[in-house]
């Protein structure tokens, strides 16, 4: 008997991450990647529970789109939304995306979520 397989491939993803002890929980650490948002670098924790990539700084050539809010590690907020053309972490892409824009503060840093993520063959 002959199985008549589907072929596939998967194409090899890279992505360059840092490993950082978190300063406020000993023997813990977070994951960070540089990320790219229309051009422009940026570091960003690699977060698999943020549904929705989070931003601080914005390149010029990002678009307000609206306003909502937001729970998670940094609590519930309100959250202005902003389209941009392309995210990139290593070789994976997304975009044109919406992303959220969060206040800085202590201890506050953009976040890559599965909106980029989920992209990608993990």
């Amino acid at each position: 008997m002959v199985l008549d397989l589907p072929m596939f491939s998967v194409s090899t993803m890279r992505v360059p991450i840092e490993c950082v002890p978190d300063p406020e929980v000993p023997g813990c650490g977070n994951v960070f990647v540089s990320v790219e948002v229309d051009g422009r670098a940026t570091r960003a924790v690699l977060d698999t529970g943020v549904l929705r990539t989070l931003l601080i700084d914005l390149p010029s050539s990002a678009r307000p789109v609206g306003r909502g809010e937001t729970t998670g590690a940094f609590g519930t907020e309100v959250v202005t939304e902003w389209e941009v053309g392309e995210l990139r972490v290593g070789s994976l892409r997304a975009g044109p995306l919406t992303v959220n824009r969060i206040e800085s503060g202590p201890g506050r840093h953009p976040v890559v979520g599965l909106d980029l993520l989920g992209t990608g063959p993990w």
